[in-house]
């Protein structure tokens, strides 16, 4: 649970950064997925997600990698 935890303070913190960028979290039993979804989108269903990061537990070890990869993204489809 304290993982799970540390992921949405961290999620919440870098969602904060850009305003432009939708974000949403799923947790599985080994991991999680966050999907990046841009506010404004043309023809696209929004289902569809301009961009995702899968963390597994047992394989991922550098949460903070993630989520440094998640900010380079964020920037990515917000411009």
């Amino acid at each position: 649970m304290n993982k799970e935890k540390e992921v949405f303070e961290k999620f919440i913190e870098v969602r904060e950064q850009n305003k432009q960028v939708s974000l949403t979290i799923e947790f599985a039993e080994n991991g999680f997925w966050i999907r990046i979804f841009k506010r404004k989108r043309e023809n696209k269903p929004a289902r569809y997600a301009d961009d995702e990061i899968v963390f597994n537990y047992k394989v991922d070890e550098n949460i903070e990698k993630t989520f440094e990869i998640l900010q380079e993204k964020i920037r990515e489809v917000g411009e």
